[in-house]
């Protein structure tokens, strides 16, 4: 437990949920304003995404409530605008930025603990830049922060006015964003990252598995776990089997070395975040997740048939494709 930490401090940076489904409306904090400063303007100009100069530079508010793209331009960098987009719904539908979204853009810098490729575009909701302080960060239907990471902002095209913004504020050293760029990585997407192996995360029994992608300046690759799928694998038909299981967990992953299948992956739970149920008894699987165990799974389909045996789930890394870079970011290697 020695490597939870210093990743408990930062548990709620690394809160990351993907949400599915359509949302009616969010409500934001509002600011009772008696001369509000924010008034729509033709080009939405963002004189600095540093939250130390907003009142230096009199950076101006804007309210994008309603909006499911709105335009802005860094100048002098290029006369062209970039938009932003508040997230897209099951039907791939861009989703308006809800009511009450008045502020600005800024750049979050990773604090002293965290790594210095986890910052973001996040927008702060504030009523001037006066009050940054007194403000909050935009919030997706999930609760999760509103962000566009840092791979995203140094990969793509459209994020070019930003990126020379970044590195003429001196928010981001030029070296981070070309080592990033040389990634073979697709920043598209919903995208959990990743920064160490131990660094904690939610996951939600529901689901047939996670995704991640592990990350640093020197690789980047996925980490797909689909241990729902592969449990029930020869004992059901897994296409028509969904988790019959409800709950959230909070865990870390870790090496762990099975003879004769070798180095592997293993989920140790940290906490129970909301109490895991089976809703269907004769699909039960999976031992009732403990604090400081790992997580596991009966040694046959049904503990009620079978027994009390059970095993640590196993993510093998040796059959695996991406095996070889998953154990390079751990620190490990095979012949």
């Amino acid at each position: 437990m020695a490597a939870l930490g210093v990743w408990s401090s930062l548990l709620p940076t690394f809160r990351r949920h993907q949400y599915h489904g359509r949302i009616a409306a969010v409500a934001c904090r509002s600011f009772s304003i008696s001369s509000p400063r924010w008034q729509e303007p033709q080009v939405r100009i963002i004189k600095t995404l540093d939250p130390e100069r907003m009142d230096l530079m009199d950076q101006e508010v804007f309210d994008i409530s309603g909006r499911p793209c709105p335009h802005f331009r860094v100048p002098p960098s290029t006369p062209d605008t970039f938009d932003v987009r508040y997230y897209y719904s099951k039907n791939a539908k861009c989703e308006p930025f809800p009511s009450g979204t008045i502020g600005s853009l800024y750049y979050h810098r990773p604090s002293l603990l965290e790594p210095g490729i986890s910052g973001g575009l996040r927008f702060r909701i504030m009523p001037d830049a006066e009050a940054f302080e007194r403000g909050e960060d935009l919030r997706l239907p999930d609760d999760s922060v509103w962000q566009v990471h840092l791979c995203s902002l140094a990969r793509a095209k459209r994020w070019e006015p930003i990126r020379s913004k970044l590195v003429e504020e001196s928010l981001v050293d030029h070296s981070i964003i070309a080592d990033l760029q040389k990634l073979p990585l697709n920043s598209t997407g919903t995208i959990n990252y990743h920064y160490e192996l131990g660094q904690p995360f939610e996951l939600d029994v529901s689901h047939r598995g996670f995704t991640r992608t592990l990350i640093n300046r020197s690789m980047a690759c996925h980490l797909r776990w689909r241990y729902f799928s592969e449990m029930y694998a020869g004992c059901l038909d897994k296409l028509d089997v969904v988790p019959p299981y409800t709950g959230r967990i909070l865990v870390r992953l870790e090496l762990e070395h099975l003879d004769p299948i070798g180095p592997g992956l293993v989920l140790r739970v940290l906490s129970v975040l909301k109490p895991v149920e089976c809703l269907r008894p004769d699909y039960d699987f999976l031992r009732a997740p403990s604090p400081g165990e790992l997580l596991a799974h009966s040694a046959q389909l049904n503990r009620r048939w079978f027994g009390d045996s059970t095993r640590p789930l196993f993510y093998p890394l040796r059959s695996r494709k991406d095996g070889k870079d998953i154990a390079r970011f751990a620190g490990i290697s095979w012949p």
